[in-house]
């Protein structure tokens, strides 16, 4: 039998060397090259598999595994150059969230905002971009065309999420939402601008309600 592999043998430079380990005393030159091509081709994929680990890694939230503001709006502002307008874009905000931390500490909040974001991603991973833009802010961005009937038929099943939630763990979760609608000129930042806006509307109204914000 024979096998190859490869070391490094220089720790400060990207030095190595192969080695083959054989019970025979000759090998052909044909099954040495081989023995080359297939663990240089291995430890290639390896590192195009470790590479595509770290992008992913530097893409997610990481306590809730969503994508991170820098992510969701390089993925949304890219969507948005190659596609028309009519896409439906939420922010959605934890009522009372200070209150929940400052009750029952922050090892429980936690809990809850990666309860919600297992939420989101059971409701919307297969036809939106899910992320948290930072405490207890999520945005989501559907790249599959809903109507403004169906759009809030899917805020409704967050906040029905959330109102479940809150009966599990016996306190007061729930979610406000606002929400924007894409045109041929938008960005990431003004579908993020007017969201906000509607996002206090819901606030102000009396929490846990989503409003629109057309016109963006």
């Amino acid at each position: 039998s024979i096998q190859a592999g490869i070391k490094k043998y220089n720790q400060e430079k990207d030095a190595y060397f192969l080695f083959l380990v054989a019970d025979q005393p000759y090998i052909k030159a044909s099954t040495i090259q081989r023995l080359i091509d297939e663990t240089l081709l291995q430890k290639a994929n390896q590192a195009v598999e470790y590479s595509q680990y770290l992008e992913k890694i530097i893409e997610l939230d990481s306590l809730t595994g969503l994508y991170n503001r820098i992510a969701i709006e390089n993925k949304i502002d890219t969507f948005l150059m190659n596609h028309d307008k009519g896409y439906a874009f939420m922010v959605i905000d934890v009522d009372n969230f200070k209150k929940l931390n400052d009750t029952y500490g922050h090892l429980y909040g936690d809990m809850i905002l990666i309860e919600i974001a297992n939420l989101l991603k059971d409701l919307f991973q297969e036809k939106a971009y899910i992320g948290r833009a930072g405490g207890d802010e999520f945005i989501i961005f559907f790249h599959q065309y809903l109507s403004f009937q169906d759009t809030a038929h899917e805020a409704y099943r967050i906040i029905k999420g959330c109102e479940d939630l809150s009966s599990k763990h016996n306190n007061n979760i729930s979610c406000s939402i606002g929400i924007s609608f894409s045109s041929i000129e938008s960005t990431f930042s003004k579908l993020y601008a007017a969201a906000d806006s509607a996002l206090y509307q819901s606030k102000n109204a009396g929490k846990a309600q989503f409003t629109f914000k057309k016109g963006v």
